[in-house]
């Protein structure tokens, strides 16, 4: 089984940086964001390539972002059982 690490990000949710403390690493990792169908399109890239699991890093990690991915999970579920 291949199993892939992925960030999701949604920047909008992300505090303000602090000016020179390089808060959010200037956002430079790669990551998927967007809205869910944006999201659900990145997981599909990655199982259209092999991957069996994908392992998600969330950023930032609040109830907001969480139901944004959830439904961007959802999409990516339903388009995978039709």
């Amino acid at each position: 089984a291949i199993t892939v690490g992925v960030t999701v990000r949604y920047p909008d949710l992300l505090p303000p940086p602090k000016p020179g403390d390089g808060s959010h690493a200037e956002v430079e990792t790669p990551a998927l964001t967007g809205d869910a169908e944006s999201v659900a399109a990145g997981f599909r890239r990655h199982a259209d390539a092999g991957a069996d699991h994908i392992i998600v890093a969330l950023e930032p990690t609040t109830p907001t972002a969480l139901a944004r991915l959830t439904d961007a999970l959802v999409r990516y579920r339903a388009d995978r059982e039709s």
